[in-house]
């Protein structure tokens, strides 16, 4: 009797509990609207015209016909307020546009606008500059929240606009921080077209640069005051002070169960994205805490699988994580070798218990793997989409995509080295190179050359071109070595011009003491230095007190006044007082590295620069875009300053522990986790931390002294930076027209080639009285076989015309001089391109885009930089997209 007494009591109490909790966890503060309801739709339509925010048909008995429609509340009602009211608005711009917030927060902001005429083109779609306004307003807000109520101020603003949106169309907005630091924040906005009968579809994307913490003017602080009330006022009508409680709830599908635990603030929009799920809800008591039933819908109907996590919610305020009882890492000790040949160490695994507790939940992974996997790409792609996420897909086919030479498998990489100058932080050419041929002038002044009435001009030269030490001259290769442009000073050479002096020649950069490679941005001021100084010299400008001067003197006399600016200090000095004149910070670059030091791997700093420099620029370029008041050695494992590479990953140098902040150092023998170091060698990494070479990727901007040198002698994994990239990428996209055109001219004189050469084969058998190809050639009449041949080499000598001019001007939208970085003519890769695909494993334009991919990505060498024109160029003949 006292068991069914107590038993009764439990029940009691469960219910109560569970009546009390429904409100909490539908979000309404309102009882449910009268009557019965049958199916989610009925009611969310129902509810949304009653003016609240949506709601759920809540059946209470698993299979039950009928429910009650329970209602979320409108946050609409609190939000759009009369513009002739005096409450506080939370942005006048979009509240006068029809803006309704739904969210404010540090962590996310969102809101809704339904598009009407004052929001619209003459065209009836949303103006662009609207929805720059919702990006600018959004970002600003949760950036002001975030910064504690400081004043904040937009100074970047990207947007990309992907579809419209017409004409009584509803938009939701969401804004959510990509970097949030003390000074700097950045923010992510993305704008969705919604529709009651549709899946959402994104309408645009921004990234906003804010700085943040700013003092706020006296006049102003009213309005902080309001805006910290209607945030608290917004979060109020979200979330139920009752919000660590944690509620369990079973999904059954055949028979199975599966548990989730789930914060009871978090379960109405969680069971939302799962469609029908949300409708099939009841109250059990067979547990000790509230427990709600839900039956998982039909999956194959839907041709899409929706999966269950197991989530572990702590009791200190939200925190969401992953139970770890569910996969498992591969590690070094025991990771296999894939089908490709790439170590399978740090792949993701099930363990075999909880992939047991799905039961017969298995069998939509069961029958013909090509079917299963068809079913599983497509839902991934909807998933990926409905996240707005953009897959390495999107990311490989634009300007800042990372691209592959060799297949490498980021899950196998242990450690990652980063080189620091022109690679984790990137400098203004102009300023930058410029300054260094201010100095490199000044000391060939010195020296007695003249130099009055020169000026850099950074057009002179691209990265990739050679220096001829012993002709004075600047070339550009093909792949071959073939030499296909070159110029004499600053001047460009006639295409007869370049045959004539290297038709029986192909360039060898083993040959150190002729050829110099300009494979870096530092090398541009030595180049555009050089190339004037040989027109001095070929004027005669050069005084005969400085000796017999022949172009490889030249070169080293200029080769040293550039030293000398480096070597005395007097430039990096400059920079060092002023960084903000030289250095573009990238804001989503430590972001990227966060990621990658947070999925387990090693980051390491390897540069050639001194300490002194390398904190000073590393603190400007970095800690004012780290969170949590981070500073960026924090980032690091290990950081090794004067490295002296190449020779780092050639040969032992000795060893130095820097231990003070004024770069006092003492002798050490071995590295240890978190140092700062001077000197050593690539072995000592490598025997400091326990990794072999192909667990090692290294970035650097140097084709030689970065990416080659520890491809060759260690075989570390390689990535090279290339900033130009992305200039070159749309160049490429905007000349597709100009090529699309020269290749057509191409094809055209290619069937009147063929047939001249037919006649003229025809005409010199029958001269030799023997028949032709054919017999219809051969009783061809003598006149007319002159008089089409005649006519054949006209337009033949018009299309070479022609032709040849386009050919000169291919590539001038990235440099008009020397055309395409990654080209040399046509078809045919630069120089440059074959060193980047022989040694660089990967190659992009700047470290951020790893932001781009995750941590985890497996490149396949399928797709490299320049194959995306095959699939543009529709208009080339079979024959000659195979040569591409």
């Amino acid at each position: 009797m006292s068991t069914t007494k107590f038993s009764s009591l439990i029940f009691s109490l469960v219910m109560v509990t569970a009546l009390f909790l429904m409100p909490i966890i539908s979000g309404q503060m309102v009882p449910c609207l009268p009557g019965a309801c049958t199916n989610s739709s009925a009611c969310n339509s129902a509810c949304k015209s009653k003016g609240y925010r949506g709601g759920v048909c809540v059946k209470m008995d698993v299979g039950a016909k009928s429910g009650a429609c329970c209602c979320k509340q409108s946050i609409v009602k609190i939000l759009r307020m009369d513009p002739k009211s005096a409450e506080f608005t939370a942005d006048n711009p979009l509240h006068i546009l029809g803006f309704v917030f739904e969210e404010l927060s540090a962590t996310r902001v969102s809101g809704r606008l339904a598009v009407t005429d004052k929001c619209c083109q003459p065209f009836k779609v949303l103006h662009g500059g609207v929805s720059a306004l919702i990006a600018e307003g959004l970002a600003s807000l949760g950036a002001g929240i975030a910064s504690g109520y400081k004043r904040v101020a937009g100074v970047h603003l990207s947007i990309h606009h992907i579809r419209p949106a017409a004409l009584g169309e509803s938009v939701f907005a969401e804004s959510f921080p990509v970097s949030v630091g003390k000074n700097i924040q950045v923010w992510e906005v993305r704008l969705w077209k919604t529709k009651e009968t549709e899946k959402r579809k994104m309408i645009s994307t921004s990234r906003v640069t804010l700085l943040s913490g700013l003092p706020v003017p006296d006049h102003a602080k009213d309005s902080l005051d309001q805006l910290k009330k209607f945030v608290s006022k917004l979060r109020d009508m979200l979330y139920d002070d009752r919000e660590n409680l944690s509620i369990h709830i079973y999904v059954y599908k055949k028979a199975a169960k599966v548990k989730m635990n789930l914060c009871a603030h978090q379960v109405f929009d969680r069971m939302l994205l799962c469609g029908d799920m949300a409708t099939r809800l009841r109250f059990a008591v067979s547990s000790s805490s509230p427990v709600l039933m839900a039956e998982l819908p039909d999956l194959k109907k839907r041709n899409k699988r929706r999966s269950v996590r197991m989530i572990k919610c702590r009791a200190d305020g939200g925190r969401v994580t992953v139970g770890d009882d569910v996969f498992s890492v591969t590690t070094s000790s025991k990771y296999e070798v894939d089908y490709l040949g790439q170590s399978t160490k740090g792949d993701l695994n099930l363990k075999l218990d909880p992939l047991h507790s799905f039961g017969n939940g298995q069998a939509t992974l069961e029958g013909p793997i090509e079917e299963v996997a068809r079913t599983e790409a497509q839902a991934a792609e909807n998933l990926i989409r409905e996240l707005g996420i953009e897959g390495p897909f999107s990311a490989q086919h634009s300007p800042r995509g990372i691209f592959c030479s060799r297949t490498l498998n980021l899950r196998s990489i242990s450690v990652i080295g980063y080189d620091m100058d022109y690679t984790l932080m990137h400098y203004n050419v102009m300023a930058w190179e410029g300054r260094a041929y201010d100095y490199c002038m000044e000391n060939l002044k010195s020296m007695g050359f003249p130099v009055d009435g020169l000026s850099f001009d950074p057009e002179l030269v691209i990265r990739g071109l050679m220096i001829d030490k012993e002709k004075g001259n600047l070339i550009k290769a093909d792949r071959f070595g073939y030499v296909q442009r070159a110029m004499h000073g600053t001047n460009m050479l006639s295409k007869k011009a370049v045959s004539e002096i290297y038709g029986r020649e192909l360039v060898d950069l083993r040959n150190q003491s002729r050829w110099e490679f300009l494979n870096t941005f530092f090398s541009v001021s030595e180049a555009v230095a050089y190339a004037q100084m040989v027109d001095r010299l070929d004027g005669g400008f050069i005084s005969a007190d400085l000796g017999t001067l022949d172009y490889k003197g030249l070169y080293k006399a200029v080769a040293k006044a550039l030293f000398r600016a480096h070597v005395e200090g007097q430039l990096k000095s400059e920079i060092m007082s002023k960084p903000e004149l030289f250095v573009e910070p990238d804001p989503e670059l430590p972001l990227a590295l966060l990621d990658q030091k947070e999925a387990g791997k090693k980051l390491l700093l390897i540069t050639n620069s001194d300490y002194h420099y390398t904190d000073k620029m590393m603190k400007h370029s970095f800690n004012k875009f780290l969170p949590n008041d981070m500073d960026w050695r924090n980032l690091f494992d290990m950081v090794i300053v004067s490295a002296r590479k190449p020779e780092f990953f050639q040969m032992s140098h000795p060893l130095y522990e820097v231990v003070t902040g004024e770069g006092l150092m003492r002798p050490c023998f071995k590295a240890e986790t978190g140092g700062l170091y001077s000197g050593g060698s690539a072995q000592m990494v490598e025997s400091s931390l326990n990794v072999h070479g192909d667990e090692i990727l290294y970035v650097g901007d140097h084709i030689y002294t970065d990416v080659s040198v520890s491809k060759v002698h260690l075989r570390w994994r390689t990535a090279l930076i290339c900033r130009e990239l992305e200039e070159e990428y749309m160049a490429l996209i905007c000349s597709r027209g100009h090529r699309e055109e020269l290749i057509e001219l191409i094809n055209q004189k290619e069937v009147v080639g063929d047939l001249f050469n037919q006649l003229r084969l025809a005409l010199q058998r029958r001269s030799k009285g023997r028949p032709a190809q054919t017999l219809a050639a051969t009783n061809l009449d003598d006149q007319e076989l002159t008089e089409t041949m005649q006519k054949l080499l006209i337009v033949m000598q018009r299309l070479d015309d022609k032709i040849g001019l386009m050919l000169e001007s291919d590539g001038e939208l990235f440099n008009k001089r020397w055309g395409f970085l990654s080209r040399a003519g046509l078809w045919d890769k630069s120089h440059l391109m074959r060193q980047i695909e022989k040694y660089a494993d990967i190659y992009t334009s700047r470290v951020s885009n790893f932001l781009n991919y995750t941590p985890f990505i497996h490149w396949l060498m399928i797709l490299p930089f320049l194959m995306w024109l095959r699939k543009t160029s529709s208009c080339l003949c079979p024959n000659l997209r195979r040569q591409i």
